[in-house]
């Protein structure tokens, strides 16, 4: 039935438009709940997002005491490289310095030791847990109706 005349449905078409745009919005908190555990495991394995291992800590730097993985051995990085949800929608990913760094490697012989996605492509565990979130944010904005 067309709506041309009968505008007795477009309060429900409006709360239904305004569940969905909220989405995002209500997505991004756990989304980022679970973006920080794979940043964790990321640091604790000394792998990067997609699963390849971080070069491996010089022979001198093991010979000052120092353990695999790299870039552990304050916790500051791995405990400060952290998603949040931004206000609004989105979400926002801080990496303290040096991990900026680490993300390309330097001149000074540093490898690069990304702790956080590069090159355009999110890794396959961050985007499910992207979709995960929203998914779940979707599913709760109509549940009951």
């Amino acid at each position: 039935m067309p709506l041309i005349g009968d505008f007795s449905r477009i309060g429900g078409l409006q709360r239904s438009l305004k569940e969905l745009a909220s989405v995002p919005s209500r997505a991004a908190r756990p989304a980022s709940d679970a973006l920080n555990v794979l940043i964790r495991e990321g640091y604790d394995r000394g792998t990067d997002p997609y699963g390849r291992a971080w070069a491996p800590l010089a022979a001198s730097t093991l010979a000052r005491g120092r353990n695999p993985p790299p870039l552990t051995a304050s916790r500051r990085m791995r405990d400060n490289t952290l998603a949040n949800p931004l206000k609004g929608v989105g979400i926002g990913i801080r990496l303290p310095f040096p991990g900026i760094i680490h993300m390309g490697g330097s001149r000074r012989n540093l490898p690069a030791r990304p702790p956080l996605p590069k090159g355009g492509r999110l890794p396959l565990a961050w985007r499910d847990a992207v979709n995960t979130a929203v998914t779940m944010a979707y599913r709760a904005s109509f549940k009951g109706t």
